[in-house]
């Protein structure tokens, strides 16, 4: 979500250094970017020792100005320690730790226009929210290697599947995932892609065993890198609300997004033809009580609503 951002800050002053703070693995989403010249990595899980002597190398760096776009204490305490006269956030509780402050939610309701939002004290307003994640030939190249290894032709229909996700009110039933997976195999000959993450196994597996054809075979955890190199080369992805999904926008891939307790207004691109979300409200998204609820909000998203969705998606990129 902080891609657009970046990519226009490097645009408004091209003379600019850019460095960007993250931790594992998000550190490869600008390991190839043009718009950012170094990338610090936080180490979050590390010994104090560590961290104290990550924030001394920041402070020794002399930033000019520096932006939180994840607002969290930790990285609120960074920009300040971080001695640079501009230290700029959102107007939230730890907002007395920033020089300059913005409110949240001016520019929209995506979450890449609100990280733009704090771009307005450096003179930029520009409301451009394309994701961007650039990768090398060499990833391009391990994702030709694995559908190679599946038996992928190259005139084959490959859907990729993401039905996981690490919280419960974004699971959506993984027996829908199945049917519909199931209908684009016999309707269509498609070959079904599951992707996901590190200890998500558990529901691959639910989804599989519930299906009555056959996917694509099992292979490796791919990067971040070559997951978006995959999804370049797929037809369509159809998921939970997850992280995958926004590689698949990344990777220009139309996407479909099951959407429970957030709001889908949140987290997918506004105005886009290619990236869809569907979301049911029981009328309490706006006054969750989670978890003293039954997930109506997910329960009430129907295969066939999916189904109808993928297609029309599906039909769009394949015509």
């Amino acid at each position: 979500m902080t891609t657009p951002a970046v990519r226009e800050l490097a645009c408004h002053l091209p003379d600019a250094e850019i460095d960007f703070v993250t931790d594992s693995p998000c550190d490869q989403i600008f390991q190839h970017s043009p718009y950012v010249q170094k990338v610090w990595l936080y180490p979050r899980k590390q010994h104090v020792f560590k961290k104290v002597l990550f924030f001394w190398r920041v402070w020794q760096a002399q930033f000019d100005v520096v932006i939180d776009f994840s607002g969290s204490s930790s990285s609120a305490v960074l920009a300040w320690l971080s001695g640079a006269k501009r230290r700029i956030g959102f107007h939230v509780s730890r907002r007395f730790l920033y020089s300059e402050s913005i409110k949240y939610g001016q520019f929209g309701d995506y979450s890449a226009l609100h990280k733009l939002e704090l771009l307005q004290p450096v003179g930029v307003s520009s409301l451009s929210a394309d994701l961007d994640f650039f990768i090398d030939e060499q990833a391009r190249r391990d994702a030709a290697i694995l559908f190679e290894s599946l038996g992928i032709q190259p005139h084959d229909l490959v859907i990729s599947m993401s039905p996981v996700s690490r919280q419960p009110y974004k699971r959506w039933n993984p027996q829908h995932f199945a049917s519909i997976a199931d209908h684009f195999i016999k309707k269509n000959d498609a070959k079904i892609l599951f992707l996901h993450g590190y200890g998500e196994e558990d529901q691959i597996n639910a989804v599989k065993q519930a299906m009555t054809c056959q996917p694509l075979p099992a292979f490796d955890i791919p990067t971040l890198s070559q997951t978006v190199a995959i999804l370049e080369k797929t037809h369509l992805h159809l998921g939970n609300d997850n992280g995958i999904r926004h590689l698949a926008i990344c990777a220009n891939t139309p996407s479909l997004a099951v959407f429970g307790r957030p709001h889908a207004k949140n987290w997918n691109p506004p105005h886009s033809k290619t990236h869809q979300a569907i979301e049911f409200d029981p009328g309490c998204k706006n006054a969750c009580v989670y978890p003293k609820c039954q997930l109506e909000c997910l329960a009430g998203t129907t295969p066939e609503q999916v189904l109808q969705q993928a297609t029309l998606l599906l039909n769009l990129s394949t015509n």
